[in-house]
């Protein structure tokens, strides 16, 4: 303790300064989803500046589940056995191909 009262323990303030071709930071000039929404109700014509951003995430489907690695309840061993399930599919999905592949071989379907 008597070494906390010896030292001088306060920070100094930081100082920051600005440049004068630095723009000032605006309040008030983004927009909220709502006021989007109320705009295209109201028939003038948005563009999303973000939205070329999220052509990159589209995959086609409608699925929105969440990959097992990425859920909150995931451990490591519901990993391994989600990884097991997945391998046993695989390898019972490849063995169905090859054996058709055999009896258009042979002629047989």
């Amino acid at each position: 303790m008597d070494y906390l009262r010896k030292k001088n323990c306060q920070v100094k303030p930081i100082v920051i300064k600005r440049r004068s071709d630095e723009p000032i930071v605006q309040d008030g000039l983004a927009m909220s989803p709502a006021e989007m929404m109320d705009m295209v109700n109201r028939g003038i014509p948005i563009s999303n500046s973000n939205l070329q951003l999220l052509e990159v995430y589209k995959t086609g489907d409608k699925d929105f589940s969440v990959p097992m690695e990425f859920r909150r309840n995931a451990d490591m061993a519901d990993m391994w056995q989600h990884r097991q399930e997945m391998r046993t599919k695989v390898r019972e999905a490849s063995d169905n191909y090859l054996s058709n592949l055999k009896t258009q071989e042979n002629g047989e379907s």
